[in-house]
């Protein structure tokens, strides 16, 4: 087999493609408009680097953030599907990393596919640097797309206010801070520390919430001129003894919410599930019953139809 450029550069890392000879070969049909892009990425398949050989497609997905629509091509097989997704369409941005395992999850308000969901894919984090200036990238073209947005209107709080969080969560309060100074107009509206929640129902609830108890995790709502954004952890509740490593930062687009919602959980007492819909988009957060940060939510989305 010959070897390629492709395959000797091939490992779990995410590249910047800056020319035409960086597309992977699987994608080059397409015409990326390289010279025009504010930024491609080029996923690798997540195997090894023994299991690839010169002959495969190494890379599931090209990233293209154009000027005015983001596309994604991902392999299917020998071939591959496209989507895209032009940013004034764009209701919420997710991005996650637990470990090495990165995710990235665009919502759609016209989005057919459940919640809008529009782009998910994985990567590994080892990459995790390039995929967040790709979220800065569409969170700034999405809010260009849009009418200027003011901040939701609640009375910011003070840092000191991250102190209320416990140690165990001291990444989350981290990212806020590194987030806050790379965007100074992101400000903090509320919070909530973990806490245990007793189980619903359920015939040995009791035993396993003595044994096996759920943790609701803790949970930061931030602001910015035209963004309602959460850094919390990529699962809300667990009940395994493990520790919680992830770290997620969701970004709202406050000109595409069109209802919110909050109502007891139906799996936890003293727990409120928050639905956030942009179109066809939903969002869902957990919060304690009478948390800051549920009160936050509120009164940044004052006004919005209630589900």
């Amino acid at each position: 087999m010959q070897r390629t450029p492709e395959y000797d550069a091939f490992g779990p890392w995410t590249y910047r493609v800056r020319t035409p000879e960086e597309v992977p070969r699987l994608y080059r049909e397409h015409g990326v408009e390289l010279e025009t892009a504010h930024l491609v990425l080029k996923v690798p398949r997540a195997i090894d680097r023994r299991e690839a050989n010169p002959e495969m497609h190494l890379y599931d997905h090209l990233v293209v953030a154009g000027k005015e629509t983001l596309t994604v091509l991902s392999r299917k097989g020998d071939t591959y599907q496209t989507v895209q997704l032009p940013y004034r369409q764009i209701a919420a941005i997710e991005h996650s990393v637990s470990m090495l395992d990165g995710r990235l999850v665009i919502h759609d308000v016209d989005g057919l596919q459940r919640g809008g969901v529009a782009v998910a894919l994985r990567y590994s984090a080892v990459s995790r640097g390039a995929m967040a200036e790709l979220l800065d990238v569409v969170r700034t073209e999405a809010l260009a797309a849009r009418d200027p947005a003011e901040r939701p209107g609640r009375t910011p709080l003070p840092t000191s206010r991250l102190a209320d969080l416990d140690d165990i969560d001291a990444g989350l309060v981290t990212t806020q801070l590194e987030l806050a100074d790379q965007r100074p107009g992101l400000v903090l509206l509320g919070a909530h520390p973990r806490a245990i929640v007793p189980r619903r129902g359920g015939a040995l609830r009791h035993w396993l919430d003595r044994h096996r108890p759920v943790t609701l995790h803790a949970a930061l709502v931030c602001a910015d001129a035209g963004t309602l954004e959460f850094v919390h952890r990529r699962e809300w509740f667990t009940s395994h003894p493990r520790p919680a490593w992830s770290i997620a930062h969701t970004v709202l687009l406050t000109a595409g919410v069109t209802a919110v919602g909050s109502h007891e959980h139906p799996k936890y007492v003293g727990a409120y599930r928050v639905q956030i819909a942009s179109g066809r988009s939903r969002v869902e957060l957990a919060c304690p019953d009478g948390a800051e940060s549920l009160a936050a939510i509120a009164g940044a989305l004052a006004g919005v139809r209630a589900i």
